[in-house]
């Protein structure tokens, strides 16, 4: 009787394999609880297999040379038999033929010359591995083959028990709240909240295990288990080593078994052009003995390696020579000596080779290990593989832990260390972390026990940490891009802490949902300030970044020279380089701001004005004594500002300056009054200052400009604020400008208007003790209109929508204009109803399939920039992350803390998995 052989159960009648039937008693039968009941019931179950009608225990095998013998007979370890539940249909995690090769066996082409005097072992290089279904011996030989597949089966319930002692660790962690209950400092709020993290940490874990369960029940099979329900196949694996295929474990095993296939013929095929020339012209059987590893196929009359071929693929062997695996070597005469002095044969030099030796060591560890049913019996292997797999789980907490750290300083513009690398912002964030998070804190104080000692916070890995992040970030930032249609450039410089001229590029695109994006690729230092220079260092940007430069459509600088200029300008220069016109956008923002700023200088008085604002800041501001005063008056007053001055690069910074001394007026001169009398605190040169900067306030002139000057710089405050908007499109700010311009007239034509500020400015005046009507009398006269007004400002050059479709056409490339006209025309009322822009682009975006023409040109007129504000915050940034104390900061790294801290939408939306799957991939040999 085999150990496989089938039987029924005296109890149940179910249909047993003898090596599980004390599984199944155990499991289904609770009644036989005692040996002696067992005794008797196993005896009933050997009376009913000897009462079937059992096929023989013995087996052929049809070998290489075509006999067939007798398979071997095996004794039956009890202690090294499979459960019963491993072979139920929810056990199997891989079809039994999957394990098996199923492939017919392929027809031999023998040679004509070599066919009359081929043995019979040349005809028959397929060997066959017995059916499961020939008899109840051949299934017990077949186990071993079999039992393979189920390494898999304990691989994945190590892989759920490690986990489950994971939630096990969570879980005593869990309990510690228990002890806080009867803590009076802890208040019933954060008992909860606290609970409630730790709950849902749990939560997530099982549902990690039950993804694991329900990923490995869909790969169960349905196999029927019993011998009888079993089907006659025939398998077949080939051993000529021509035959290209990926073996399985099963098939290597008895590929190995069988060793190297080395058929010995009476006569090899001859080569004649080595016939000729009279050298080694055919293969030799002494060969096998003296390198056993080499084997032939008379198929493709080739030699090959027999470790190579089925282990090849490994570590070692990525210089491996496809000669030996799978075209097959042929030049016999240089298989043991090459021609010239000193030269080893191919087979020399293929076994000293790093691939061979690395293949043979995988192929002797192949033959020397055990079967896999002591790898499934040994506990203490399994609980160590689950260890292991509860220690990856707690590795991949603590790095997910310290690259959200890196992502939080990153994000936040904070630096990473400081003079001292245990004294850093790095540093001292984890150890924060670690009193709350118990994974964590483990993981510091174990440090000495890991290899090398690692806990990856050296500076090492606070850089790569930057770097996986900025990457990820980065790709996202180019794969969007890549998706346009088309793109825009825009790009400026600035000088950073240490001196250097940094220039960033930002690209403008619209997305995949019709909206306008600008995104931050690159802030290098440009060594070459010349437009030819520039435009090298931005195509430079765009190779490197993978960016199609056909896909550019247009450019937006500021009124720098080097930049815009018409003959050398780097806007001149690309188009050049790229040998066609790339569209030049100014920079709207740019250019309002130097609107105002001449306006201020056109008119004396306008001047002296700015000047006496500027003075009042830099009285206050450069003392704090002085300083210490005004606050005292301003407390009272909660809609006071301090001065500002009006010097400063921002482009609001007149207007911020009038408004603080507009709404802070009384309070400034109580201030200077004080000081001014106040002659045991401050000196004479100080309240000589105060006294004059008061007499230069306390003027009807004074008063009517700033209100006038404060009711004009909000409207081109306005514009200038809405031209740093980075969804704005370029008919938007045409209309907007106009707008502006419109309103400007009106108030300049708006006497009422005029004479109401007039008096607002008199009735303020006297309440400072001013006589507007002796000043103005004093001081005035009729003066000529200053030459810098335009004479001819109807001549100016105005954007409209009405554009004829060709033109359009011709911009855009397009083919059809009387197609574009006609879908215009299809829902022209539509759009012609959308307040703005942005609405009618959202409007053709979602029809975009039945009018695609015009969603092409609403595209190409959203990707067309207005202003370089977005570049402007970026330096804005750069004196965040760049600051005094970090002057000494590369390129590399300030870009990609440039990129997490300007791209936050991305950056808060990076997976912390694939972020820790990348970061494992980045060193070879790296594990968690």
């Amino acid at each position: 009787m085999s150990s496989s052989s089938p039987g029924k159960c005296p109890l149940c009648f179910k249909i047993i394999i003898t090596k599980n039937f004390k599984r199944h008693c155990t499991s289904c039968h609770s009644s036989v609880n005692t040996k002696e009941k067992f005794d008797k019931l196993f005896l009933k179950f050997k009376e009913s297999i000897n009462s079937h009608s059992i096929q023989p225990s013995t087996s052929k095998l049809i070998t290489t040379n075509g006999r067939s013998t007798p398979s071997p007979p095996r004794e039956t370890n009890p202690s090294l038999l499979i459960p019963s539940s491993q072979v139920t249909n929810n056990s199997l995690s891989t079809p039994i033929n999957e394990f098996l090769p199923s492939s017919p066996p392929s027809a031999e082409v023998s040679d004509s010359s070599s066919s009359k005097t081929t043995t019979s072992s040349s005809h028959e290089p397929t060997e066959r591995i017995p059916s499961l279904s020939s008899s109840p011996a051949v299934i017990k030989s077949a186990v071993d083959v079999l039992v393979d597949c189920f390494q898999t089966d304990i691989q994945i319930k190590n892989q759920i028990c490690g986990e489950i002692q994971y939630l096990l660790k969570q879980t005593q962690l869990i309990s510690t709240h228990t002890h806080t209950v009867s803590d009076e400092n802890i208040s019933m709020k954060n008992f909860l909240i606290e609970t409630r993290s730790s709950l849902v940490k749990l939560k997530q874990s099982i549902s990690d295990i039950m993804a694991v369960c329900d990923a490995a029940f869909e790969k169960i099979p349905s196999i029927s288990t019993t011998a009888d329900a079993l089907k006659s196949t025939e398998i077949f694996v080939s051993r000529d080593p021509s035959t290209t295929k990926v073996y399985n474990e099963s098939e290597l095993r008895y590929l190995v078994d069988q060793g190297p296939h080395q058929p010995k013929l009476s006569r090899y095929p001859v080569n004649e052009s080595l016939r000729k020339i009279n050298d080694t012209c055919h293969f030799v059987s002494r060969w096998y003995t003296d390198f056993p590893l080499v084997e032939y196929s008379p198929l493709t009359d080739s030699a090959y390696c027999f470790c190579c071929r089925l282990f090849g693929p490994g570590p070692g062997n990525e210089q491996s020579e496809d000669t030996w695996v799978s075209i097959g070597f042929k030049a016999w005469n240089k298989m043991k000596a090459s021609q010239g002095a000193g030269k080893k044969g191919k087979i020399y030099v293929h076994n000293s080779s790093a691939s061979h030796q690395s293949s043979f060591e995988r192929y002797k560890i192949f033959k020397q290990r055990k079967s896999n049913i002591d790898y499934i019996l040994d506990k203490n292997m399994q609980h160590h593989h689950q260890q292991q797999i509860q220690e990856k789980k707690s590795n991949e907490e603590v790095i997910k832990i310290l690259i959200d750290c890196a992502r939080f300083l990153a994000r936040q513009d904070l630096s990473f260390r400081g003079h001292e690398d245990d004294e850093g912002n790095f540093h001292q964030l984890i150890h924060l972390l670690s009193k709350y998070n118990p994974v964590l804190d483990q993981w510091i104080k174990n440090s000495n026990n890991r290899p090398y000692k690692v806990t990856y916070m050296s500076k090492d890995s606070q850089n790569e940490f930057i770097q996986l992040l900025s990457n990820h970030v980065q790709e996202k930032n180019l794969c969007d891009i890549r998706r346009a249609r088309y793109y825009s450039i825009m790009a400026d410089a600035s000088l950073d802490t240490n001196r250097q001229d940094m220039f960033s590029i930002f690209i403008r695109f619209v997305n995949e949902h019709g909206i306008p994006e600008e995104r931050f690729v690159s802030i290098k230092q440009v060594h070459f300030k010349t437009g030819d220079g520039i435009a090298n260092h931005i195509l430079e940007v765009l190779n490197e970044l993978e960016l199609d430069t056909t896909k550019l459509i247009a450019q937006s600088y500021d009124c720098a020279n080097n930049m815009s200029g018409e003959f050398n300008g780097v806007q001149t220069k690309i188009s050049e380089k790229l040998q066609r016109h790339v569209r030049y956008i100014p920079c709207s923002s740019h250019r309002s701001n130097t609107v105002v700023k001449h306006a201020s200088l056109v008119h004396l008085d306008i001047d002296c004005f700015f000047g006496i604002l500027q003075s009042i800041y830099v009285f206050f501001t450069s003392s704090t004594k002085r300083l210490s005063v005004l606050d005292d008056t301003t407390s009272s007053n909660l809609f006071s500002l301090i001065p500002k001055t009006t010097t400063s690069i921002r482009w609001n910074a007149k207007y911020a300056s009038i408004r603080s001394v507009y709404e802070s007026i009384d309070e400034i001169l109580r201030a200077l009054d004080m000081i001014t009398e106040d002659k045991l605190n401050f000196d004479l040169e100080t309240r000589q200052q105060s006294n004059s900067i008061n007499k230069n306030i306390r003027t009807f002139n004074f008063f009517t400009y700033l209100i006038f000057m404060k009711n004009l710089m909000s409207m081109t405050n306005s514009i200038t604020t809405q031209f740093q908007a980075e969804k704005l499109d370029l008919i938007s700010a045409a209309e907007l400008l106009a707008q502006t311009v419109k309103l400007l007239e009106t108030e300049r034509s708006n006497e009422i208007n005029l004479n109401n500020l007039i008096l607002i400015s008199e009735k303020k005046s006297k309440t400072y003790g001013v006589d507007p009507e002796i000043e103005f009398s004093r001081k005035h006269r009729i003066k000529k209109p200053p030459k810098r007004l335009d004479d001819n400002p109807q001549n100016g050059y105005q954007l409209t929508r009405e554009t004829d479709a060709e033109n359009i056409c011709q911009m855009i490339q397009i083919q059809d204009a009387d197609l574009l006209y006609n879908e215009v025309q299809l829902y022209k009322t539509e759009i012609c109803q959308c307040d703005t822009v942005a609405a009618a682009n959202s409007f053709v975006h979602y029809r975009k399939s039945l009018i695609p023409l015009l969603y092409q040109s609403y595209e190409y007129l959203m990707t067309i920039p207005v202003t370089v504000a977005s570049v402007e915050r970026s330096f804005s940034k750069m004196k965040l992350v760049k600051n005094r104390l970090r002057t000494k900061m590369n390129d590399e790294r300030l870009n990609s803390l440039m990129l997490c801290s300007i791209e936050t939408s991305i950056l808060d939306k990076l997976n912390n998995n694939e972020l820790v799957e990348k970061w494992t991939k980045n060193k070879t040999g790296r594990r968690i």
